[in-house]
């Protein structure tokens, strides 16, 4: 009797932590690339910098013009996008919640990768 109240309370111990991790987690950035006239853009580093804790994920573009920035731990991030021939871009303010995907689309400017377009405001969810 006292062996099936152990294994019983140790069950929910266990499927507690199990509920616990998936309750926090991490999310994920993902969009499309593409320049002023709508041709998406291949081969664009997009780099997400998280604003509190300064560590940055970086993944290129894709054929198509996609990316995913994953995992993410939850918080606010800055991403930037570099291309060659085109004006660096840079998205503020982007928020991951845990278990949540982000998409962020960006419309990248013809110019010198030394010139940037900043986005301050926050992105539409």
């Amino acid at each position: 009797m006292i062996w099936g109240a152990i294994l019983f309370v140790g069950f929910f111990i266990v499927l507690a932590g199990s509920v616990q991790a998936q309750l926090g987690g991490s999310g994920s950035i993902n969009g499309t690339v593409t320049d002023s006239s709508g041709a998406l853009v291949a081969g664009a580093t997009v780099t997400a910098t998280s604003t509190t804790t300064n560590v940055a994920v970086t993944q290129p573009t894709s054929g198509s013009g996609t990316y995913v920035l994953s995992p993410l731990a939850p918080g606010d991030y800055s991403v930037t996008i570099t291309a060659k021939g085109f004006k660096t871009y840079t998205q503020e303010h982007v928020t991951v919640d845990a278990l949540s995907q982000v998409s962020l689309k960006a419309q990248l400017s013809v110019g010198s990768s030394n010139e940037n377009v900043t986005v301050t405001t926050a992105p539409p969810q």
